[in-house]
């Protein structure tokens, strides 16, 4: 023991005094990247030194820049610079040192990743290969210059769920990345020291791209299920040997398919404090875990122990809030698995019947809240005053603020879905007005990449909607990703950009286009929002002449691209988004709207009780099925 300790001790002083420790293979993934795609813009290697690396692992930083960087808040804080002859690429962290050098892809060489590759189209615009021609640093050039970087967003991550485990979406999450989103490997994969063999391939895809700092040490739907499993073999052998630790329901215990738990256990508690901290012990004590429950708002414990961890107002009612006994346990367990590791990440997620701020429950300062944002309309502003589901919705993140917490996001943008939909404008505006007024530094949004391999609830395979979800919105992802770094992005600009290289010759006419397409999205009303649907969406053709002048503009602008394959497959895409997404669902109410339906109002109460006999009933025209 006195060996080891005196081995740590050595690191650690070898690290104080700039001793460069072991290389992080996002290192390894950054110097790659470069290189592959230096060699694409310029056609050969650098005629000067490249160093890429971070402040733990490169002896020779400068003294100032070292300083500087290492007092610098976020952890994929990074120092980019052309410095006597040498292009350096320093993160403070590990993944930073990525970051950085996409940013100098794009900024200075410019290069564009628009969106995932898929069948005839890389979704790449690389200078000179795609018709600009390229300045200085492009051409090989060596000026100087210093950049020191920072996100606004800490985390910016777009979560895979809902799909098959075993096959990782490689060319979207790259892509994200590449874009400045985080990822996180599949669901109840986490980036413990064990997945390097159990989930090989998980770890050799992930590890280089996801932070330590951020790389999920379980928990989520699975919190408690989890530990019982791994503990026991099952949660059928659980709950054969310990069935104290299920939910008690109409007077016995219960276990189900997505079973609910006797959180005033303090065993069960215990078990699970000490399982999550053995992950955290292979993860060396950082890492973030997930504190949630099943993904069902029922059966919960009715034992007397957890009903007295309830609300005082909620005692004695059917269990339909649950927050102040969630908020009990889970602190209790935050606090066991920070007893041994200070520095471990534990984001508490305010979801379903967890979702308010419990009563009498004081939260440690390193608690984060992820205020699952569901039930709120994307297709307006979040703080929006003349949308009342975004009214409730910035209450309840108020609410939060008022209880001193430092604010996450899990975002359904994608589950409403967003098929087609316009929300770059809607997505910028959100961002900042999080970061500056609700002191959000971390976003998360459920992702539909086009290279997963899709379920649907009935167990099927449901690819043609899901595959086209991501491409159909690639301007929104391009606009997130990069303003969660810059909350002060000019959207109009940036567009400008992006547009103008993914059509080439045929953007000016696309441009028109696509101010179309905002213009009557904007100018609509109607909501859009998961678990609700879009109400948007089907309407927005309802304008007279508006559906013709976009096919106009599509028709004028596939001649412009004919020679030129690429963009010419994209601007066909953007025809059969438009037919499939926008067109056939305002067909359907077109045809509805043939036959209007006369509402009259019930002059006497109505007796709810499934007869159905009075006049209102049956004089009342049925709509659909």
């Amino acid at each position: 023991m006195k060996r080891l300790m005196m081995a740590v001790g050595a690191a650690v002083a070898a690290v104080q005094v700039g001793l460069a420790a072991e290389e992080h293979l996002s290192t390894g993934l950054a110097r790659e990247e470069f290189d592959t795609y230096y060699r694409k813009v310029v056609g050969k290697a650098p005629a000067f030194p490249v160093r890429i690396g971070t402040l733990d692992a490169m002896a020779d930083v400068p003294a100032d820049v070292r300083r500087k960087l290492a007092a610098m808040g976020p952890y994929e804080s990074s120092w980019t610079a052309f410095r006597d002859g040498t292009l350096w690429f320093v993160g403070k962290e590990e993944t930073a040192e990525l970051y950085a050098v996409y940013h100098f892809l794009e900024e200075k060489l410019g290069v564009r990743w628009l969106k995932a590759p898929i069948e005839g189209d890389d979704g790449e615009y690389i200078p000179g290969q795609d018709g600009e021609k390229t300045g200085t640093w492009e051409r090989g050039g060596t000026e100087a210059f210093e950049d020191y970087r920072e996100p606004d967003y800490v985390s910016r991550s777009l979560s895979a769920t809902g799909v098959y485990q075993d096959r990782i979406p490689e060319k979207g999450m790259s892509t994200a990345v590449r874009n400045g989103f985080s990822i996180q490997p599949m669901y109840t994969i986490s980036l413990t020291s064990r997945d390097k063999v159990k989930n090989k391939r998980h770890w050799d895809f992930f590890r280089p791209r996801v932070n330590q700092r951020i790389a999920s040490a379980g928990g989520g739907h699975c919190l408690f299920s989890e530990p019982l499993a791994k503990v026991f073999g099952s949660r059928d052998k659980a709950f054969a040997a310990h069935p104290e630790y299920f939910a008690q329901v109409d007077g016995k215990r219960v276990h189900r398919r997505y079973p609910q738990f006797c959180l005033s256990n303090a065993e069960f508690r215990k078990l699970v404090a000490d399982y999550y901290i053995r992950n955290f012990d292979e993860m060396g004590g950082v890492g973030t875990l997930y504190l949630c429950a099943e993904d069902v708002p029922d059966g919960w414990c009715e034992c007397e122990a957890c009903l007295a961890m309830d609300d005082v107002d909620n005692r004695g009612k059917p269990l339909l809030e649950v927050s102040t006994r969630y908020a009990k346990a889970t602190k209790e367990i935050s606090e066991a698995i920070w007893a041994k590791h200070p520095n471990a990440t534990i984001v508490y997620m305010a979801y379903s019947n967890f979702r308010n701020p419990p009563t009498d429950v004081t939260f440690d300062p390193r608690m984060k809240v992820q205020y699952c944002i569901g039930n709120r309309c994307w297709g307006h502003f979040l703080d929006d005053p003349k949308c009342d589901r975004n009214v409730d919705r910035l209450q309840l993140f108020r609410d939060w603020l008022k209880a001193g917490a430092e604010m996450m996001t899990y975002e359904y943008l994608t589950c409403t879905p967003n098929l087609y939909s316009p929300n770059e404008y809607v997505e910028a505006h959100d961002l900042k007005f999080m970061h500056d007024e609700l002191r959000t530094r971390s976003w998360n949004n459920e992702a539909s990449f086009s290279d997963s391999h899709w379920i649907d609830w009935g167990g099927n395979t449901n690819h043609v909607t899901q595959m086209n979800k991501f491409p159909s919105n690639w301007q929104w992802l391009q606009v997130a990703g990069h303003a969660m770094w810059d909350v002060n992005l000019d959207v109009d600009a940036f567009l400008a950009d992006r547009e103008s290289k993914y059509y080439g010759a045929a953007y000016p006419v696309m441009k028109e286009y696509h101010a179309l397409r905002r213009k009557l999205w904007h100018a609509n009303r109607n909501h859009m929002g998961y678990p609700m649907d879009d109400q948007r969406r089907p309407t927005l053709l309802l304008v007279e002449g508006a559906k013709e002048k976009l096919l106009a503009g599509l028709d004028a602008a596939e001649p412009l691209v004919a020679n030129d394959p690429k963009r010419l497959s994209r601007v066909k895409l953007d025809r059969f988004w438009l037919d499939r997404f926008w067109i056939k669902p305002s067909e359907v109410i077109r045809e509805r709207m043939k036959n209007p339906v006369v509402v009259s109002n019930v002059a006497k109460g109505v007796k709810v009780d499934g007869v159905g006999d009075e006049p209102c009933w049956t004089k009342a025209c049925a709509i659909d099925n």
